[in-house]
């Protein structure tokens, strides 16, 4: 009789547990999440065989199909002709959006995308998720639309500073060998780069000193028209009005006119490379290889290359180069004019539900928001604990040795074994912590340098649609050239300051208030999501 009785206890042992999502008799939901391949590590055949996708299937009970994509494939085609396929959507695409037609709001219309919030009880699924939008509005307005619809899910910053991917680099020997400090205002930049010139900084006692060069694509300009409250190219905020301008009508264009006039004048006394508007980045470099450059826009870390290479080819055994942050302009403001750094999320490249996901859509939210969660913030950013990280008695993690190469260089290749490291493209945070655990001294300073600016005059990105965005996409073309143009001309000489009053004209001319007003419309609607 006890033998029976242990049977029939046993039996409902084990159809109770069949029953509870997530126990090993169940079987796996299977879920088809197409998105774009790379090559994670040379010690996994696929992505998908790292250790955080596997803790996903299993935490959630799922298995999941990338559609066995590989790097070499050309995704944009990929995704077109799976959504031609109607009848065969997967659960999940990642993409950028702003390929399809009409972009994402034209995609739920369309049927295709799912509107996370028309999931009933979406917010119980998606905690985490839910709660980062009310949290952060930047996040909230870039990933959902003016209606209210949450569009999907992508990668969002813990800390902005994370996208100063570029600043200002300055030779730190030169500085010491003219006696100049370090400038932080447009007019202590003039008077250093004029000490370069004049004062044979790099000391090999030939007037061969460049004090700052650029190339064609004019990456130094844009980082640099910041100190004179002003968005390279671009639509922005006047720090005058508060309202939406174009970047030559700021302050009624005064402020443009100065930075015309100003470069112009660096231009004509030699302080600025006379091959900037023709060179390419490479033959820059070569100049500054060539120690003759002082000045110039640099990635995190190059700068010690730079003065490495020039102390090895015995040019100048004291090179050495100094990260250098914004220029702030009269009334100390460090605006920056880098878009990046108002990019709390990726929003163009979304990770989205489609309406084929039917039964399974509650569980795919639950997964999605877990992305987000602390937990999985770690595996994504450090990998598996005991293995390529531990906590610290305070909580923090930190990488094991394990995660290092016998010359003390971070071993990647080991670490995405596990972690997916510093790449977006997925629902997660970035770890800033993460990104400074993988430099040299000089590019944190870089990074937090670069990364502590004033971001006011910085539009966020907007959207504008329908009829109105051919109409302003048509004025803005023609704005662009009309105003670049001008401005290197005038930097050159090649042109009287007096154009710089016939563009006031020209831009009118061109309906430019006529642009402005469609944008400040788009971003007052911005504003109230």
């Amino acid at each position: 009789m006890k033998k029976v009785l242990a049977l029939v206890l046993s039996l409902a042992l084990l159809l109770s547990l069949a029953a509870i999502p997530g126990t090993a008799e169940e079987a796996p939901t299977k879920i088809r999440w197409l998105h774009k391949a790379w090559n994670a590590s040379t010690e996994l055949d696929h992505f998908w065989d790292a250790y955080w996708v596997k803790h996903l299937e299993e935490k959630f009970n799922v298995e999941i199909d990338f559609g066995g994509l590989t790097p070499s494939d050309d995704y944009d085609a990929i995704v077109n002709l799976t959504i031609a396929d109607s009848g065969n959507w997967p659960d999940l695409i990642f993409w950028n959006w702003d390929n399809y037609s009409g972009g994402i709001a034209s995609a739920i219309e369309d049927g295709l995308v799912l509107p996370l919030n028309h999931v009933e009880n979406w917010e119980e699924d998606m905690p985490n998720f839910s709660q980062l939008l009310k949290d952060n509005a930047y996040i909230r307005r870039a990933l959902t639309l003016d209606n209210g619809d949450v569009t999907g899910c992508s990668h969002v910053e813990q800390d902005v500073r994370r996208n100063a991917y570029s600043g200002f680099g300055i030779r730190a020997d030169w500085l010491e060998n003219v006696g100049m400090d370090m400038p932080t205002t447009t007019e202590e930049l003039y008077e250093v780069l004029k000490a370069f010139k004049e004062q044979d900084a790099n000391g090999n006692g030939q007037a061969d000193e460049i004090p700052m060069s650029d190339f064609k694509e004019y990456f130094l300009l844009k980082l640099i028209s910041g100190g004179w409250d002003l968005v390279w190219d671009s639509m922005q905020i006047d720090p005058v009005t508060g309202d939406i301008a174009w970047w030559a009508t700021v302050n009624n264009g005064e402020n443009f006119k100065k930075f015309a006039t100003d470069l112009r004048k660096w231009y004509a006394e030699g302080l600025f490379d006379p091959e900037f508007n023709t060179q390419d980045t490479n033959a820059r470099i070569v100049k500054i290889l060539n120690d003759q450059v002082g000045f110039f826009f640099s990635y995190p870390g190059e700068g010690d290359d730079f003065a490495e290479r020039i102390r090895k080819a015995g040019l100048n055994d004291k090179a050495a180069f100094e990260a250098m942050g914004p220029l702030t302009d009269a009334n100390g403001n460090a605006y920056t004019s880098n878009t990046d750094m108002v990019k709390w999320a990726a929003a163009e490249q979304l990770n989205v539900v489609t309406t084929a996901a039917g039964e399974k859509t509650h569980l795919i939210l639950q997964m999605l928001d877990y992305m987000y969660s602390d937990e999985f913030t770690d595996i994504l950013s450090w990998g598996k604990e005991g293995v390529t990280f531990e906590y610290d008695e305070n909580g923090v993690p930190h990488f094991l040795p394990a995660a290092y190469n016998e010359d003390g260089s971070f071993n990647e290749d080991f670490v995405n074994i596990y972690a997916l490291g510093g790449r977006g493209q997925w629902p997660r945070f970035m770890n800033w912590e993460y990104e400074m655990l993988n430099g040299t001294d000089l590019t944190l300073k870089e990074r937090t340098l670069w990364g502590d600016v004033d971001t006011t005059i910085v539009l966020p990105p907007l959207t504008v649609t329908g009829n109105e965005a051919v109409e302003y996409t048509s004025i803005l073309s023609d704005a662009k050239t009309a105003t670049l143009e001008t401005f290197i001309n005038v930097v050159l000489g090649n042109a009287d300051v007096f154009a710089l009053d016939t563009l006031d004209e020209t831009l009118k001319t061109m309906k430019i208030d006529r642009a402005i007003e469609i944008l400040q419309a788009a971003y007052d609607n911005y504003e109230k999501k």
